[in-house]
């Protein structure tokens, strides 16, 4: 049996650091000549047998071995066992000639990553043959890397995984497969066979059911526990390629249907009850705080910078109960609490300052004290006005003024054409910056899009604040001309009754 002619890797530069290689052959002019082709790039450490190679292996680190196939079979196949099991992975160069072929086909298929021969030698083939098998030995600890993160995700699930053959033969299952379908052990489920689906497209003996299933995404389904059972589940699989591309196994997950799951209904309704007195005993805190930073208020009465931090800490706990009180909102299924807008906007202040302590740019507000009741988070606003603010900022390098305004909507006849029609209150922010032309203005909503430097921004905040008014039912407008700076309007549906 004859083999191919060895593959090679890329070239060696003049950059690659100097290698350290152990070279294992019998022929001293060999290991002479080896060290002379490989002089001023590599350091070679000679051993004369198979023994003495794998005792410099453990008191040394080698990026490459180069193994004279002249030490024999079972020389080659003991290092090549032991460079395998060792946690550093020296890949083998094998030093063969042309009539060591049969052996050198078996040191290949052993975990050899590549072969020269002893009649063509030269520091080039030498160098890029170690390269090509250093090549070869990074890419399989990369995937073994990766196939033990994958094992330990299969096995770790908080749903129940599986994995089948294509015959529909069940080959492997964690932890919750076991625990949701009843079965004692990995081993008695393995003795079932298969996994047990019980709807009538799947269990159709003319279809291949694998084939079907492997289209499966979050698709409703019943599976047989081990006592006979039916189980509601919802299920998602999908086919796995071998290395020659074609399908191999079929991997999927399910988990029980929440309703049909008594015991996750009563962990989740027991979370419930515990997450509630927590919210409920922290909010009794921040009552107790707002008092004390209220009756501090009124006791430095001086003003000043003491009364100013007081002040603050009295904002922040009102937006600590805000959030607590949309928290527990939320977890009832109920829409965060309606506020006025100029009122929310105006707990943000210091917030929206601290972002530009270091910045030339001063903010201006007009927050009304009438204005309809938005049903926003609080964080969700900042989030808001945070990215707003910062372009504005980039916009004029020079310093400026940026105007934050919290009003009414116009009537509807005085709004812009992309405007909503129904109640709304309006959230702006206008820059005296260097403003957009046309296309700018049309694209400055696509992800990833930005008119600063590259490491300047990466494009995504306006489209953030745009998802974020649409998450609550509203839009977003722009006026904007180059040489007069921008306005973005932020329309909200006005909470019209509470």
């Amino acid at each position: 049996m004859t083999i191919h002619k060895p593959r090679q890797g890329r070239d060696l530069d003049a950059s690659d650091a100097q290698l350290t290689v152990l070279l294992a052959s019998p022929e001293r002019s060999d290991a002479v000549f080896v060290e002379r082709l490989l002089s001023q790039r590599a350091q070679v450490v000679r051993a004369l047998s198979c023994p003495e190679a794998l005792a410099l292996h453990d008191r040394g680190r080698f990026e490459v071995c180069l193994f004279d196939v002249e030490l024999g079979e079972a020389s080659m196949l003991r290092l090549l066992r032991t460079f395998r099991a060792s946690g550093d992975r020296v890949p083998v160069v094998l030093l063969a000639g042309p009539q060591d072929d049969e052996l050198t086909l078996r040191g290949l298929r052993a975990g050899a990553r590549d072969y020269v021969y002893r009649g063509s030698l030269s520091r080039e083939t030498l160098l890029r043959s170690f390269r090509y098998a250093s090549e070869l030995a990074r890419h399989d600890r990369t995937l073994e890397d990766v196939s033990r993160s994958h094992r330990r995700l299969f096995r770790r699930s908080l749903a129940g995984t599986f994995r089948l053959s294509l015959d529909g033969e069940l080959l492997d299952c964690n932890t919750r497969f076991l625990e949701f379908l009843g079965y004692e052990s990995r081993a008695e489920a393995l003795r079932h066979g298969t996994l047990r689906l019980r709807e009538a497209s799947w269990v159709d003996a003319s279809r291949d059911w694998v084939l079907e299933l492997s289209n499966a995404s979050r698709r409703r389904t019943r599976i047989l526990r081990a006592d006979g059972t039916a189980l509601p589940v919802m299920i998602s699989a999908h086919l796995v390629d071998g290395a020659d591309g074609d399908p191999q196994v079929l991997e999927g997950s399910f988990v029980p249907e929440s309703t049909s799951d008594p015991s996750s209904s009563r962990r989740l309704e027991a979370l419930g009850r515990l997450s509630g007195g927590v919210m409920h005993d922290l909010n009794n805190l921040l009552t107790t705080t707002l008092g004390y930073a209220n009756l501090l208020g009124v006791e430095l009465n001086i003003g000043g910078g003491a009364r100013a931090r007081a002040e603050e800490i009295r904002g922040s706990v009102l937006r600590a109960r805000r959030l607590l009180g949309n928290l527990l909102r939320s977890g009832r299924g109920l829409p965060p609490e309606p506020l006025p807008l100029s009122q929310a906007v105006r707990a943000l202040r210091q917030p929206l300052q601290e972002t530009l302590d270091s910045s030339s740019c001063r903010l201006a507000f007009e927050l009304p004290e009438e204005t309809p009741s938005v049903a926003i988070e609080l964080g969700d606003l900042e989030r808001v006005l945070t990215n707003l603010v910062l372009n504005s900022r980039d916009a004029m390098p020079q310093g400026g003024v940026i105007r934050v305004r919290a009003v009414e909507a116009p009537p509807v006849d005085e709004r812009p054409d992309d405007a909503p029609r129904g109640p709304s209150a309006v959230l702006s922010v206008q820059d005296g910056g260097v403003g957009m032309d046309r296309q700018t203005r049309e694209r400055m909503f696509e992800p990833f899009f930005t008119t600063k430097s590259e490491d300047g921004g990466t494009g995504l905040g306006l489209v953030s604040v745009v998802d974020l008014a649409r998450r609550y039912g509203g839009t977003v407008t722009v006026s904007s001309r180059p040489g007069q700076g921008t306005e973005v309007q932020v329309w909200f549906p006005a909470v019209t009754g509470d």
